[in-house]
């Protein structure tokens, strides 16, 4: 039994416009991580590229700690209440404006601490964006401040009177 060697040529014009397609979806792929790769980090970014930098707050609850099997040690899940003012973008033709309540996972800042945090605990977050200078697109995010709440602090979440329901 012998072993089928297919031979590709670069010869026809399709070919080549494959090749390239290619090799430009990958550069593409490696400059978005690149531009994302690290994004508890993006204030060094934009200090040095002369990113716009917003600072958002949010009230929500904790829904899952750093370090489990779905997140990173220095990421925590928060059920939040919606976000009016979030901009999802800077860019000059971007319309939209605000943010649901959802589930969404926050990477935690420089020197900022979850210890006395539990599953349940309602917080407020102070989280800051950094978009890029020239697009307006939204480059990263990480938590500045994070601040437990009374524990019986009613929450505005869609869903949500006021105590998450953990299974």
């Amino acid at each position: 039994m012998s072993a089928a060697i297919t031979k590709y040529s670069l010869s026809t014009p399709i070919h080549k416009i494959g090749v390239v397609c290619i090799m430009a979806l990958a550069l593409s792929i490696t400059a978005g991580c690149r531009d994302s790769a690290d994004p508890s980090e993006p204030d060094a970014r934009a200090e040095a590229s002369g990113d716009t930098l917003v600072e958002y707050t949010v009230r929500g609850r904790v829904t899952q700690l750093p370090g489990d099997a779905d997140h990173p040690a220095r990421e925590f899940m928060v059920r939040h209440e919606a976000i009016p003012e979030f901009r999802p973008s800077m860019a000059p033709e971007s319309t939209k404006m605000g943010m649901m309540s959802m589930s969404m996972a926050f990477p935690l800042g420089e020197g900022v601490s979850i210890e006395g945090i539990s599953v349940g605990d309602p917080v407020e977050i102070m989280f800051e964006t950094a978009y890029h200078a020239e697009t307006g697109r939204l480059k990263g995010y990480q938590v500045r401040t994070l601040n437990p709440l009374p524990a019986d602090t009613v929450l505005e979440i869609a869903g949500e009177t006021g105590t998450l329901k953990l299974p």
